[in-house]
């Protein structure tokens, strides 16, 4: 039996056609895009998700926050419309010290 996702994860776009999201992601390691991919992954099975993975940031503003490579966290910016979770832009210089 599969489960069904409860939102679906898009990429937002601007007018140039430039994707934050998904050109940062191509950037990473394997191993980073892995870990991105699993926490996007979990809030799209188990919406609504809270901390540590998603931490509400406004109304209809939330972030997903990984940990990747070199002690940094990446944190992605989205909204949710309808089914869908909108990945709107990044922060991934954030240093855990």
């Amino acid at each position: 039996m599969e489960v069904e996702k409860k939102i679906q994860a898009d990429f937002f776009k601007t007018e140039q056609n430039n994707e934050p999201v998904r050109d940062f992601l191509k950037a990473l390691s394997p191993e980073d895009k892995k870990s991105v991919g699993a926490d996007i992954m979990a809030v799209e099975m188990s919406w609504p998700i809270g901390y540590p993975i998603v931490r509400k940031l406004d109304a209809d503003l939330w972030e997903v926050r990984t940990g990747i490579s070199d002690k940094r966290i990446c944190r992605i910016m989205f909204t949710v419309s309808g089914n869908t979770m909108i990945l709107l832009d990044l922060f991934d210089n954030c240093v855990v010290e």
